[in-house]
Formats: C-alpha cells, sequence, structure tokens
C-alpha cells in the first residue's frame, strides 16, 4: 500500500475533479437547460486530461519526496495538500464561469472582476440565482480536501518513500508515467478538436499559459524602439 502512496493521492484528486466535472455537465445551468447538449461529448475527454495532469504532478511528487530527510516529509505533505486544494477549488470556479457565461477562469478574467465581488448586492443576487450548485460545489472540494487530510494522515510519507525500489515500487511508477503521458496527451490522439480542448483543457493549463503570455508581452519586440521613433514617439517611454 505504502509504495502506491502518489498514486491513491492522485487517484482521490482525479475523482474529486470528476465529481466537479459531473456536477458541470449533468445539471442546468442558471439560464437553463446543461451546458452541452450531449455530455459524453465532453466528460470522458476532461476527465482523460484531468488524470494526466494530477498522475504527473504526482510523479513530481514521487521523485520530490525520495530526496527529502526529516522535516522535509512534512513540508512536502502539506505543499501537496495546498496544491490540491487550489487545484479543486480554482476548478470549481472554472466551473461556475462557464455555467454562467461559457467563459474559462484567465488572469485577464481575474483582474477584471476581482474588485465586483465586493459588492455583496451583486454577489448575493449570483448566489440566488444557483445557490445548490454553489454549495454543492464547495461540499466537493470540503469532502474530497477531508478524504485528502485523512489520507495523508493515515499514511507515513516517509515509510512509503524508504520502501525499497524493487519490481512492484517500479510498478506503481510505470502506471503513474503511464497515466501521466497518455492523459496529457489525450486532446492529440483522442478524437483530438480544438474547440473541444478550449473547453476541457484544466484550467492549470490555462492560467500558467496567461502567465508566459504576460511575461513574453512585457518583452518590446526586436523593432519595437524603431518602430515608435518613426511613429514620432519616445522609445524610452512606456506604453
Amino acid at each position: 500500500m505504502l509504495r502506491y502512496y502518489w498514486f491513491f493521492f492522485a487517484l482521490i484528486l482525479a475523482l474529486g475533479r470528476f465529481a466537479q466535472l459531473c456536477a458541470l455537465y449533468m445539471m442546468d445551468t442558471p439560464l437553463g437547460g446543461p451546458l452541452v447538449s450531449n455530455f459524453n461529448r465532453f466528460i470522458w475527454y476532461a476527465l482523460y486530461s484531468e488524470i494526466g495532469l494530477v498522475m504527473a504532478v504526482a510523479l513530481v511528487f514521487w521523485g520530490i519526496s525520495k530526496l527529502v530527510r526529516g522535516k522535509g516529509y512534512t513540508v512536502v505533505k502539506i505543499v501537496s495538500l495546498v496544491l490540491a486544494f487550489l487545484y479543486l477549488a480554482l476548478s470549481a470556479t472554472n466551473d461556475e464561469i462557464m455555467r454562467w457565461i461559457s467563459q474559462r477562469l484567465t488572469l485577464s478574467y481575474i483582474r477584471t472582476y476581482i474588485f465586483a465581488f465586493t459588492d455583496t448586492g451583486l454577489v448575493s443576487t449570483i448566489f440566488a440565482g444557483s445557490a445548490f450548485h454553489f454549495i454543492l460545489s464547495a461540499l466537493i472540494v470540503i469532502g474530497f480536501m477531508v478524504a485528502l487530510i485523512f489520507y495523508v494522515k493515515k499514511n507515513d510519507l516517509a515509510k512509503a518513500s524508504q520502501v525499497p525500489f524493487d519490481r512492484k515500487s517500479a510498478g506503481a511508477v510505470a502506471l503513474i508515467f503511464v497515466l501521466a503521458v497518455v492523459g496529457c496527451t489525450s486532446h492529440l490522439w483522442f478524437n483530438p478538436s480544438s474547440r473541444r480542448w478550449d473547453r476541457i483543457r484544466p484550467v492549470a493549463y490555462t492560467l500558467v499559459e496567461n502567465v508566459f503570455e504576460t511575461l513574453e508581452m512585457s518583452n518590446p519586440g526586436e523593432h519595437y524602439r524603431e518602430g515608435i521613433v518613426a511613429l514620432g514617439g519616445n522609445p524610452d517611454q512606456k506604453y
């Protein structure tokens, strides 16, 4: 059991995401009717990519847990639980945005609407429009986080990391690796569709991509100064 520590950690997380996907695609939106006419065209595709993500992260944590010692195990456990909470919470937020306006959680969305949450009247109106689903989403996050915390407390990571790397241990790592590769590349081989991928890809992919895009846009282009001068501007001034 201990040699499968990170596999079961990722499995619990994937089950939590599956529960969220069921709530997203199988329940009506605030405007009435389901989000999509046929949830089978989206829910399983989304689940495969989510499994790939959590298994890839589990593989990274497996490698880290083999390197740390002493209090490092406690740090790894805390970090893994914090990331698990962020994963479920951000996924739930992304799902709610999709239900309401068919968009995704992005950095630009956060910058645009972050102050809107200070309007208690607006927040209460939105909550009243779909209170049951909001509560259900919160319960899914809380329920699976409690399950993960219980799992982490019950299973000693230090002992799990010190299990000899025998054939069974190699099989456990191979299982995580295969699921990570198959899941992370599923959008390329499992009935690929760019439009569907935009809808189903994990929110972590979108946010990380936004970060890189922001960093790339912050660097002036190759002919930035020449272009500003040609337009009669000051190349040393920020535009």
